[in-house]
């Protein structure tokens, strides 16, 4: 699933989200369906066509995820950080939802719950691909090309919702026909007034030679400091003073020029001439960087080390939860009955999925009122979680009776839900929306990388610590010792991971700080 996301990405940033959710629908069917009819039938056709199946799910849930989660980044832009969170969450909570929906209608019947998989989730997602569309937001600033040379019949006007087409860029999936070219504006920003002087980028591939003038006394056009021919800009900073706020504005080797008020007005204001290419690159614009260009930004590689850490750790205690409840209790009560530690496995990988399921909401919220009401960074988030998780660490290496497991299942399901459910968010602010589902699948090579590591670190402690029994299996009758030097090792990374996330935000403030005083001497005005 996880190496689906590059390609499963592209596909939905080139194309929109509706032709990745038709081959999601597909791969799902292709997945479980064989796999319902193989067990059905009791046949043996090998493990390869098994991993093959397996992997057809996988795929189908990464397509079906990446077009949810940047739908949700576009349609909601003033609360982004919760839109992407809930397909998240719900992406988290889907396993736990079918596991509980089969143990109620069809209690140990394996072979309908595969028939139930195949179908509800195949439908799930075929459903959308009717419904699921790029929303362009209404009462934007458009900017209508003129078969007049003089640029100022080029004015910003208001265009009524009804005539709206499109916001921001065009992206893949938006209908776009009859499009005039609208610059997003929120409500906090019509309020200031885009037309007083404000900044106003024009995307070079709806029209390369088009100037947008602001609504001031209209410029000379044989003054030289008038905006004319297109500007060439290139951003040089990963993210805008206010990458909220303008995250939906591209940016291209062949931006076109900045409107900006005459000379004389500004002259008579003591105000000092705007150079339109400092302006194209202060942070009106949002950078697209992505592919192998994300190799040569150093804040990659932060945040990649970060959510793979992270992630890591969290797999780590998901994926062999089963493994520390039987520790746990072959420890403190060795005559237990095998059925009844089944059932606390189940119990505590649904707590897993359940903390998992609310830290995502949680800091999807919270990540939203930080940036926009306190003007915080997101990576706030990214803190808070890893020091969640050395709390969860502390557990796993001190919780020897069974019965406060939960405490080491809660803390990491909890932590691991945080860091999911505000990265897509902050990894859109640092390279930009456009190829958010790229990056973000780029991204996600992280939980692959690491998680195969603490699962491997962790499996060689708990092997070097069992012993083999009568019966000839292998286990371990340490108890919390079986383990506990896995939690350890987990523990210093965790730390590692508040580190690199502090000094994450001090490097955005000390940049944004920078970016300020470059805007005042130049007098740029930016929303």
């Amino acid at each position: 699933m996880y190496l689906s996301g590059i390609p499963a990405g592209m596909l939905v940033d080139r194309k929109g989200p509706r032709l990745a959710i038709l081959i999601g629908a597909f791969s799902l069917f292709a997945g479980y369906y064989p796999i319902y009819r193989v067990f059905d039938a009791s046949v043996n056709i090998g493990v390869g066509w098994l991993a093959l199946f397996s992997a057809f799910t996988g795929i189908g849930s990464c397509f079906a995820f990446s077009a949810s989660i940047k739908v949700a980044a576009l349609n909601f832009p003033k609360s982004r950080g919760t839109a992407t969170a809930l397909p998240l969450a719900a992406f988290g909570l889907s396993a736990f939802f079918f596991s509980t929906l089969a143990s109620w209608l069809f209690p140990g019947n394996t072979s309908d719950f595969l028939l139930v998989l195949a179908t509800a989730t195949t439908s799930i997602v075929f459903a959308a691909f009717f419904f699921i569309r790029v929303v362009p937001r209404p009462g934007a600033y458009s900017a209508v090309a003129s078969d007049e040379p003089d640029i100022s019949s080029n004015r910003l006007r208001r265009t009524k919702s009804r005539d709206s087409h499109t916001s921001f860029d065009i992206e893949p999936g938006m209908e776009a026909s009859n499009v005039h070219f609208q610059v997003p504006v929120d409500d906090e920003t019509e309020e200031e007034g885009i037309g007083s002087g404000s900044i106003s980028p024009v995307p070079p591939h709806l029209n390369p030679t088009l100037t947008i003038t602001a609504a001031t006394p209209t410029p000379n056009p044989s003054s030289p400091n008038t905006p004319g021919a297109a500007t060439p800009a290139a951003a040089t900073t990963p993210r805008a003073v206010d990458d909220e706020r303008t995250s939906f504005l591209s940016t291209s080797s062949d931006s076109s020029s900045y409107g900006t008020k005459d000379d004389s007005v500004r002259r008579s204001l003591n105000e000092p001439p705007v150079d339109s290419r400092r302006a194209s690159v202060d942070g009106l614009q949002h950078l697209d960087i992505r592919g192998w260009a994300l190799a040569r930004q150093p804040e990659f590689w932060r945040l990649f080390l970060m959510l793979g850490i992270l992630t890591g750790i969290g797999l780590m205690t998901i994926n062999n939860i089963g493994h520390s409840a039987k520790a746990l209790w072959y420890a403190f009560d060795p005559k237990k009955d095998p059925k009844e530690v089944e059932r606390f496995q189940g119990v505590h990988v649904s707590i897993l999925s359940l903390c998992s399921f609310s830290g995502r909401l949680i800091s999807g919220t919270v990540s939203d009122v930080l940036k926009k009401r306190f003007g915080y960074s997101r990576v706030w988030l990214v803190f808070a979680s890893s020091s969640v998780f050395l709390l969860g660490q502390f557990a796993g290496m001190a919780v020897s009776n069974p019965h406060s497991m939960w405490l080491v299942s809660g803390l990491n399901g909890f932590s691991y839900g945080l860091v999911f459910g505000v990265f897509p968010t902050i990894v859109s602010e640092a390279f930009g929306l456009h190829g958010l589902s790229q990056n973000w699948g780029t991204m996600t090579l992280g939980p692959v990388i690491f998680g195969n590591i603490t699962n491997l670190f962790f499996g060689r402690i708990y092997d070097g610590h069992s012993q083999q029994m009568e019966e000839g299996r292998y286990e371990c009758l340490e108890g919390v010792g079986c383990y506990q030097s896995a939690y350890a090792l987990t523990a210093f990374a965790s730390l590692a991971v508040m580190v690199t996330a502090l000094w994450d935000i001090f490097l955005h403030r000390r940049d944004n700080a920078g970016k300020r005083k470059v805007m005042t001497a130049t007098g740029a005005f930016v929303h």
